[in-house]
């Protein structure tokens, strides 16, 4: 595994970690951004990544570079992929959002997906939790998709990687982190809780236990044997021709 490693950066690294492990977690903070314009003519990407000890966190490096970056200010048909191995702080939530809109209101094309290895910073009934959740709810209002990394995007990187119980923890966790984002956005803030973000997890957990119980218990059926072909029916004579040749 340590000879794979060196295949790729070490920022997509720590994002795969984020997702396999549920202690000791990576403290660095990784944003990935894919921009495409001009109806995907010219693309670029673009990778930040912040140590622990570092003031900036990898989320506000994107900031800071995509509100003054002239290929996309200067686009006018916009698509943008960005990655983060943990959910984004208010902090750089309604920033973001509030320069996406001010794209659109200049008439620009803009489309903008975020997804999220695992959520940190909103599993608590406390006013820091709850600014994290409604900054996420602010992106999805400005129109940004905020939705899970999922199995698909981690394919190639398994693949090469053959971690295939890593592959197993990640879909458990995309999975977990879509049923605690649908309750983040269909649940007003005042009566959302740590009690139903918890609720969540566990049952997304019991699904899966119970789906992996059931193809493990489910019985191997034999396939039925194919029915024998009836036999054609002997032709009949022609009536007709045998009363003509009478004549």
């Amino acid at each position: 595994m340590a000879d794979e490693r060196l295949l790729y950066r070490p920022e997509f690294y720590i994002l795969w970690d984020t997702g396999c492990k549920e202690e000791e977690l990576p403290e660095d903070s990784v944003s990935v951004c894919v921009v495409s314009k001009d109806g995907g003519k010219q693309a670029q990407t673009n990778i930040f990544h912040s140590e622990a000890e570092d003031e900036q966190k990898a989320e506000e490096k994107f900031l800071e570079w995509i509100s003054n970056e002239p290929f996309v200010l200067e686009g006018d048909d916009i698509n943008m992929e960005l990655y983060m191995n943990f959910s984004p702080l208010v902090s750089f939530s309604k920033p973001f959002s509030e320069f996406i809109l001010s794209l659109h209101e200049q008439e620009k094309t803009v489309h903008v997906s975020l997804k999220i290895v695992k959520l940190r910073g909103v599993d608590g009934d406390g006013d820091e939790e709850e600014d994290n959740r409604e900054g996420l709810r602010e992106m999805k209002k400005a129109g940004i998709s905020v939705s899970s990394v999922c199995c698909r995007d981690w394919r190639y990187l398994k693949d090469i990687m053959e971690d295939v119980e890593g592959g197993k923890v990640h879909e458990k966790n995309c999975k977990k982190v879509k049923k605690q984002l649908k309750y983040i956005f269909s649940n007003p803030k005042e009566v959302e809780t740590n009690t139903e973000l918890e609720t969540a997890e566990v049952e997304v957990m019991t699904e899966l236990e119970t789906a992996d119980a059931e193809v493990m218990t489910d019985p191997i059926e034999e396939p039925e044997p194919e029915p024998e072909p009836e036999p054609e029916p002997e032709p009949e004579e022609d009536s007709s021709s045998s009363s003509s040749d009478d004549d």
